[in-house]
């Protein structure tokens, strides 16, 4: 059946133990699917296709993961490099729906082959990269997309996007940004690219910078559907963009809160609030 969870798939027909060192290599191409289980293993090596998903699914890497057949991650499943020593590298094909990515004290998750990443309705998603040299490479990925559906306050419904405690999120090749977000950068060491970013189409999305935190927008041209908050001395710059709006029968706030806050949107040239 080629489940991960059946233990005659496996070598003495048993499951990989917690901290194992585990190899997927057969004769014929194969696609393997983890769909049940909080996995830690220390390190991985699959040269087949391998599906990770289920909201009860979390694939955990403590030392080296190196993918080389196509990697598909998604229904709210879990990928998580833990550890300096920990590296997760998918080399084929990647597909990243609707899945939660943590990079954690040192951890790297490297997914720069994925072209695009998306939430899914009615979900909230965490892309959380935290402690000194964690990373989240998404440097591949050029269209970016929320959550959707129902907005139940804050925190409803949205993809968590947070580099805390000196990590990095790579989304350097996006353009586009669209449905349902919260961003969050709260300390000059914690690093969030989106150098390429052209475009917000939001939907109830947020950008928090604060404190010492700051997001930086250089390509920036048009805002729409996105709240902008600077509190404590945070610092968003917008300065390039030339255009903000709101949405239909939406709230917004744009507000920079205590010294030396700042929301720099002095190229825009056309507002237009909310309807």
């Amino acid at each position: 059946d080629n489940l991960w969870t059946t233990a005659a798939n496996w070598n003495n027909d048993a499951l990989p133990s917690g901290g194992a060192n585990v190899l997927i290599d057969v004769s014929a191409a194969t696609t393997v699917t983890l769909d049940s289980g909080n996995v830690a293993v220390a390190r991985l090596q699959s040269d087949e296709g391998l599906v990770v998903q289920s909201s009860s699914t979390v694939l955990q890497v403590s030392g080296l993961a190196t993918l080389n057949g196509s990697l598909t991650a998604n229904q709210e499943a879990t990928l998580s490099a833990a550890g300096a020593s920990a590296e997760f590298h998918a080399y084929g094909v990647t597909s990243i729906t609707g899945v939660h990515l943590l990079a954690s004290s040192g951890g790297i998750l490297d997914l720069a082959r994925a072209t695009t990443y998306s939430g899914t309705i009615n979900r909230d998603y965490l892309l959380q990269a935290s402690g000194t040299g964690s990373l989240i490479d998404l440097s591949g990925v050029t269209s970016f997309a929320g959550s959707t559906g129902d907005v139940s306050g804050p925190g409803g419904t949205v993809v968590d996007i947070r580099p805390i405690g000196g990590g990095r999120i790579d989304l350097s090749s996006v353009t586009s940004m669209a449905g349902q977000f919260d961003i969050a950068v709260s300390d000059a060491a914690d690093e969030l690219d989106l150098s390429s970013l052209v475009a917000i189409t939001g939907s109830t999305s947020i950008i928090q910078a604060i404190g010492s935190g700051r997001v930086s927008l250089p390509s920036i041209d048009r805002l729409t559907g996105v709240g902008l908050i600077a509190s404590n001395g945070g610092v968003i710059d917008a300065s390039n963009a030339t255009q903000y709006s709101g949405t239909i029968n939406r709230d917004y706030l744009l507000q920079a809160s205590g010294t030396g806050s700042l929301i720099d949107l002095s190229g825009v040239t056309s507002f237009a609030g909310s309807t």
